[in-house]
């Protein structure tokens, strides 16, 4: 069953998997890192649309908010939540999926990899806390529109 956590819920959601994304995408930026990302990604397929940016900012912020929540915490909750609940159990759930999160996103380079951990387990704890997907979602696909709209 959902939590309700109204308004307030979902802007404090937003606020910390926001802070938690761009505090550890400035502390990645400044590392020693040599790899920088590769030719694939969303920052590439909103470029070359520049006369759709509009949509395609929203398509693509959309589509990964949701698949990505889902695949990255809904479904592994729903799958361990089966048995135990117990502290261990949380913290695999937080660690995995953040590091699972974050590997899925090497394309970005070692700046991407920090950024999308420190935002998964961010995102995982608010989870397991409210038990709802819905302010995640709605977090990562603002955060996503911030990101692509700068590419």
């Amino acid at each position: 069953p959902l939590e309700p956590i109204g308004l307030g819920g979902f802007a404090f959601t937003l606020f910390v998997l926001a802070f938690s994304y761009f505090l550890a995408d400035r502390i990645a930026h400044t590392l020693p890192a040599r790899y920088e990302g590769s030719s694939f990604g969303y920052g590439i397929a909103v470029a070359s649309l520049v006369n759709f940016k509009y949509i395609a900012v929203i398509y693509l912020a959309a589509t990964a908010a949701v698949v990505e929540e889902v695949v990255f915490r809904g479904l592994p909750w729903l799958y361990l939540s089966k048995g135990d609940t117990g502290t261990i159990r949380k913290l695999f759930y937080v660690v995995f999926t953040s590091f699972i999160f974050a590997a899925t996103h090497s394309e970005q380079g070692l700046v991407g990899i920090v950024s999308t951990f420190a935002y998964g387990v961010a995102a995982a704890m608010l989870f397991l806390r409210t038990r709802n997907l819905y302010p995640v979602v709605f977090s990562h696909f603002v955060i996503d529109v911030f990101s692509f709209w700068s590419k």
